[in-house]
């Protein structure tokens, strides 16, 4: 919103900038609060399961010593600080290349902004795997590890994997778009947005870019439709060429998105295309039908070969049949019944499978029963 504003020409002192500075300040210590909360928690869950592996005494007794001295703590509440509170601002002049680019700190903090949505990712799992109530148990007995990353193989897998892996792909859209214009547009072309910097913003080397060789003036095309169309572009590895990246950061902005582009598009392939990939029902009802097919064609092919030997003992003329038809038909017969077998048999192996799991997790199950009632009874 405080880029937004900028980019209209609201001044960077303003009260409507600084009323958003404050609610943004306001976030960051709920963020904080959050942040703290969460790892208290893991503290928790890590101590819970060291006395489970080693059934030792039990400490759930967390403070703040032990909170801050998770390194990964104190790396989210760097990353969660980083913003401006109000009446703060600062420009960044960047001259080290040929075009010159001012950007407000305001814009710069926006970005930085965009990477705390990972804050996310817990409500994200938990919504993939909530009904799964008792994955902790089955995660403990099994050694298989049900987190974030088991949490996406199921969005990949399952039926609605194309509008997931659809509405990730419009945010990527939406949030590269978003940095690559900030990136793109420079502070000296905003009306009232440059104080400290008026002498760096009437050089004309902040007006006109060079790139290529060529001369832009990238002041009178900065649209944001334009950068979500490159988006789109540089995603899909089209690269039409009306719209290139005038900057250094654009660039870096374009590259991410090229190979995030990629990896997306080849998800959705992978998921459109299990998308027609035969479920078991469906293929226990083709493997039916098939062999409704089978038996029809061996009828018809035994009531030619009868036909055959009857015409020959009786002398009478045969009607037009090609023995190489009566070997072929017989022959796709015996194809189909194989792969009808070899189809039943995976089916089979496959439920033996998910038996046999089954019985190993019961027999664990009375396991821990017994030496919890050993453990009772002493």
């Amino acid at each position: 919103s405080e880029t937004v504003l900028i980019f209209r020409g609201v001044a960077f002192d303003s009260t409507a900038m600084n009323v958003l500075k404050g609610l943004d300040s306001f976030a960051v210590a709920l963020s904080l609060f959050a942040v703290y909360m969460t790892h208290k928690h893991c503290v928790h869950a890590e101590r819970i399961d060291a006395h489970i592996k080693s059934m030792g005494t039990l400490n759930l007794y967390v403070g703040p010593r032990d909170v801050f001295a998770r390194p990964f703590f104190w790396l989210e509440v760097v990353l969660l600080c980083m913003h401006l509170p109000p009446a703060c601002t600062y420009e960044m002049r960047v001259d080290f290349m040929p075009n010159l680019v001012m950007y407000r700190g305001e814009t710069i903090m926006s970005i930085v902004g965009m990477m705390k949505q990972y804050t996310f990712m817990p409500i994200l799992r938990e919504m993939v795997l909530g009904d799964f109530r008792k994955r902790h148990v089955v995660s403990r007995m099994t050694g298989v590890r049900i987190g974030t990353l088991f949490a996406c193989k199921r969005v990949v897998n399952r039926v609605t994997a194309s509008r997931d892996i659809g509405l990730l792909f419009l945010w990527l859209i939406v949030g590269c778009g978003y940095t690559f214009q900030c990136m793109e547009t420079s502070a000296c072309w905003i009306p009232g947005a440059v104080r400290d910097s008026v002498d760096f913003c009437e050089r004309p080397e902040a007006w006109t870019f060079t790139m290529h060789g060529k001369q832009w003036e990238p002041s009178s095309r900065a649209r944001w439709w334009d950068s979500f169309w490159l988006m789109i572009v540089a995603s899909t590895t089209v690269g039409y060429g009306d719209n290139i990246p005038l900057t250094y950061s654009g660039r870096a902005v374009l590259g991410f998105m090229a190979i995030a582009g990629l990896s997306i598009v080849s998800l959705l392939t992978a998921s459109i295309a299990a998308g027609f990939r035969w479920s078991l029902d469906e293929q226990r009802v083709l493997g039916t039908l098939e062999q409704e097919i089978s038996e029809r064609d061996l009828q018809r092919a035994a009531a030619t070969s009868i036909y055959r030997w009857w015409a020959k003992k009786r002398n009478k003329p045969v009607r037009t049949i090609v023995p190489k038809k009566v070997k072929a038909t017989l022959r796709k017969v015996r194809r189909n019944i194989v792969a009808m077998r070899d189809s039943k048999a995976r089916s089979e192996g496959r439920i033996l499978s998910v038996l046999q799991r089954s019985k190993s997790i019961a027999e664990n199950v009375k396991a821990i029963q017994k030496h919890l009632n050993m453990d009772g009874a002493k």
